[in-house]
């Protein structure tokens, strides 16, 4: 059985009060890699961007890794065009700094950031432990996302309520949910969730014909379950956050 624990959290505020913690203003240090993920934000952020070779030159201790990429951005008239990018990547032990350069051609030159990304990587595997995410974009000031992948369902009830303001009890219907997902355990609806869910018709599953899906509005949030009707076991949870869209946590399992 393969489980997932997910949390993604949208909003510059929020992520920097969570990670800038504990960070300094000198990255001559062992944080060096997400120290420099927040300067080259931040200075793409003051439109003073950190350039590639400059990059290369604060981590030149590090290894990087330099691959082709394509964006696709909007032009005046509102059409999409993909552009050629470079990405730099550096990597120290199971951390790693990626940044992504509009290319020109021009090594010496390259300073448009379109992404930056820091990954920390869960000990000796190759999964996503937690990744901070910037994206340039023309209708804000960019988006920061943050995502994280717990090990438990008390870990991640513990990641939301240090940050999420809404106590709404459709939160604590979740978490029960998921941890009947990791317990591996039947699950009765009724005794769970006190508020009618609706089924959503027309879900369709081509691996199990026995799963359905439920939906349910409340507080500014949406809780949706699939749910195996044979067996009494949930497939999947997800709760997220309709009015901001800024917070949004799920559990799903696949049976291998």
């Amino acid at each position: 059985m393969v489980k997932g624990l997910h949390v993604k959290i949208i909003g510059l505020t929020t992520i920097f009060s969570l990670l800038i913690t504990g960070c300094t203003s000198t990255i001559e240090n062992k944080e060096i890699l997400k120290n420099t993920y927040f300067e080259v934000v931040k200075s793409e952020q003051n439109s003073n961007e950190i350039k590639a070779v400059d990059l290369e030159e604060r981590l030149k201790d590090k290894t990087v890794d330099i691959s082709d990429g394509i964006v696709y951005l909007t032009g005046e008239n509102g059409e999409q065009k993909d552009y050629s990018t470079k990405i730099y990547t550096f990597k120290e032990g199971n951390k790693s700094l990626s940044v992504s350069y509009l290319d020109n051609d021009k090594k010496e030159s390259l300073e448009d950031i379109k992404f930056a990304s820091y990954i920390i990587t869960k000990e000796d595997k190759e999964e996503t432990y937690v990744e901070v995410y910037y994206q340039d974009i023309l209708e804000a000031n960019g988006i920061l996302s943050f995502q994280m992948y717990p090990e438990s369902v008390q870990e991640q009830k513990e990641l939301v309520n240090l940050l999420n303001e809404n106590k709404s009890s459709l939160y604590e219907a979740y978490y029960k949910v998921a941890e009947i997902i990791e317990e591996d355990s039947s699950l009765e609806l009724g005794k769970i969730i006190d508020d009618k869910l609706k089924k959503i018709d027309g879900f369709v599953s081509n691996d199990n014909e026995n799963l359905v899906s439920y939906s349910l509005n409340k507080d500014g949030l949406n809780l949706n379950l699939v749910f195996d009707e044979k067996i009494n076991k949930a497939e999947s949870v997800i709760i997220e956050d309709i009015e901001s869209n800024n917070i949004s946590l799920s559990y799903y399992k696949n049976m291998e």
